[in-house]
């Protein structure tokens, strides 16, 4: 349990960790390094938590590779797939879903969060992290539908662990940011 988290009544919290993609890079290739580290480094650090990852830019290699598909129908149809993955995620419980927001991803997280409001069954928690959460949160937090969620500011290890840790030990109502802006590292618009 990270430091400074209170033992409790507990249950199990899937996260979900997207590499979300830019459409206007996609002859570059995007991966998925510090969505792979940062849910492996949560799983080894919160034992009731459940990790998956969306990888975007291997959903979008796949798709492309099928004959007859543009680029922009590949992309539109990895979006979807990355929003029809959260939703069966969060079927199993409460969620969190972090995306990693580049410069140029976020209409394409924006529409991920749209999506899966209308989709997702059960409640989700949205963490904003890499570059675009750290150096513009101020300005992201405003955005619908940022509004409720959650940025990591800086390096994300420790204040995503102890999110997670939060989230474990609340009974309902977890989504709610405002119960996570005394974690270092953590902005929320409230």
């Amino acid at each position: 349990l990270p430091e400074g988290e209170e033992e409790g009544a507990k249950s199990s919290v899937n996260l979900v960790m997207v590499n979300t993609i830019s459409p206007y890079y996609l002859v570059r290739y995007q991966g998925p390094l510090a969505v792979n580290v940062l849910s492996e480094y949560v799983e080894r650090k919160v034992q009731e938590v459940s990790a998956h990852r969306v990888d975007m830019q291997a959903d979008y290699d796949d798709i492309s590779l099928k004959e007859g598909l543009s680029v922009e129908e590949s992309f539109r149809l990895a979006v979807i797939e990355a929003v029809d993955k959260i939703c069966e995620i969060s079927q199993e419980g409460p969620t969190v879903v972090g995306l990693s927001i580049k410069w140029a991803a976020v209409e394409v997280a924006k529409t991920i969060i749209e999506g899966v409001r209308n989709g997702a069954q059960e409640e989700i928690l949205y963490v904003l992290g890499n570059i675009g959460a750290t150096f513009g949160y101020e300005d992201l937090l405003t955005i619908d539908p940022f509004q409720g969620a959650i940025a990591v500011v800086g390096e994300g290890e420790e204040a995503l662990s102890r999110i997670v840790a939060r989230a474990v030990n609340q009974n309902g109502g977890f989504s709610n940011a405002s119960s996570y802006a005394d974690i270092p590292n953590v902005a929320v618009n409230i």
